[in-house]
């Protein structure tokens, strides 16, 4: 257990932290401020209600309310964020540039909803300002005046804006116009971190998964001890999921079916990967745990920013919607509206997904070339989910699987290999 506990916890927690004492000395302030400000942010949202209780709210629209004490921080986390996108965006790959370039023009131009065209030549002013030190910086050292000289400029033109308002009574409905429209462009703008943050549970089972593999490595009989444990530990999952729902929820039939045809499809798919895979390698053995945990990267990171691209249309809408409150062009506004729409729309979304995940297998199959096998996998997970998601939609089957059904197949699959594993060992092949 000890072994467990330090293989999967303290070792990927080692592994992934942030190691401040390796930066250089002008980053450590930004990233203990950060650190302070999603402290704070995760206590409002964790106490939220007590908030609201406490603090009295200021209506923006019908549904939306914010309270008032509370919203000069938010608009500070907001210019705080961007500025680190864009400083972060200066160098690095070039669709990091692209996200960073993005998120800039869409914050700026937004904080100007209610400035006219002049709200708009600020806003283009600030963004070609940011091109201009984009261009300039390429390919040289981070140095300690970019992240202040960024947000200082971001909060010039995002903040001015609202601080200068003649009538702020009159203004709030705006104003929550310009909050709503930031937070949406910073959670597309982290969408990619977000989704590179699922990957950790995968880590994790990957590393569970090394780890049995090192035990099995050994004998039998050395082998019993952590069997045991694993066995013990399911039998536990398993009590407290009964003392609490008076069922075993995590077995119960109906749940594990509806995840069969999801990971049905992924094991047709994930089929041609290993095959040729193991043609690449000379049919010896595929890849270990270990290597097949550090193949992730690549399809992941690829995977993050097209799902961020799915969200592209509602940044463009923001956009428009802007220069059509300047401008005084309904029709604009009107089209701007339903691109901030797109993305919910029933078929747009499982389709694109479909799409994301017909393009990671195919990277995935010419990777498995190769003897790589990561990358097919979880394209064959990715187009399988969102395969059966579009079938669901199309012929109103529930299909959407449940966690506590995933739990119980895994939990079903783990004993199944486990004793197969076992039986191996016990009767080896001569």
């Amino acid at each position: 257990m000890r072994s467990l506990v330090q293989q999967v916890v303290v070792d990927s927690v080692r592994d992934g932290r942030p190691k401040p004492a390796t930066w250089p000395p002008w980053l450590r302030p930004v990233g203990a401020l950060a650190l302070a400000a999603f402290t704070v942010l995760l206590l409002l949202t964790l106490f939220s209600v007590q908030v609201r209780e406490l603090l009295p709210l200021t209506p923006f629209t019908e549904e939306f309310a914010f309270p008032a004490a509370v919203i000069p921080f938010i608009f500070f986390v907001l210019t705080f964020v961007v500025a680190l996108i864009q400083t972060a965006a200066l160098r690095g790959n070039w669709l990091l540039r692209i996200v960073g370039l993005m998120t800039t023009t869409t914050a700026f131009t937004v904080s100007q909803t209610m400035g006219g065209i002049t709200g708009l030549v600020i806003a283009a002013a600030g963004v070609a300002i940011v091109v201009v030190l984009v261009l300039l910086r390429s390919g040289r050292p981070a140095t300690w005046w970019e992240f202040p000289l960024l947000y200082a400029l971001a909060a010039a033109v995002m903040l001015l804006p609202l601080a200068l308002a003649s009538d702020p009574v009159t203004f709030a409905p705006h104003r929550g116009l310009v909050l709503v429209s930031l937070m949406s462009t910073v959670t597309i703008a982290g969408l990619p971190v977000m989704v590179l943050a699922g990957y950790a549970s995968t880590n994790v089972a990957l590393r569970v998964g090394q780890w049995m593999d090192q035990r099995l490595s050994g004998s039998v009989r050395r082998s019993w001890p952590w069997i045991l444990t694993v066995l013990g530990g399911v039998a536990v999952i398993l009590l407290i999921d009964l003392i609490r729902f008076g069922s075993a929820s995590l077995v119960e039939p109906e749940k594990v079916v509806r995840i069969l045809p999801t990971m049905g499809t992924a094991a047709v798919l994930a089929a041609p990967v290993f095959l040729r895979a193991w043609q690449a390698n000379r049919h010896r053995t595929l890849e270990s745990v270990g290597s097949l945990r550090s193949g992730w990267d690549p399809g992941a990171s690829g995977t993050s920013f097209a799902i961020a691209a799915l969200y592209l249309p509602v940044p463009l809408g923001f956009l428009a919607q802007t220069v059509g409150f300047a401008t005084g062009n309904q029709d604009l506004i009107l089209r701007a509206n339903f691109l901030v729409g797109v993305p919910t729309i029933w078929w747009y979304a499982p389709i694109a997904t479909v799409l994301i995940g017909v393009g990671l297998w195919v990277l995935g199959l010419r990777r498995a070339g190769r003897g790589e096998t990561a990358i097919g996998l979880a394209g064959a997970v990715f187009l399988a989910a969102a395969v059966a998601e579009l079938f669901g939609i199309a012929t109103g089957w529930n299909t959407q699987p449940t966690i506590s059904g995933m739990v119980g197949l895994g939990l079903l699959l783990g004993v199944l290999l486990l004793a197969t594993a076992l039986v191996a060992r016990t009767n080896p092949v001569p």
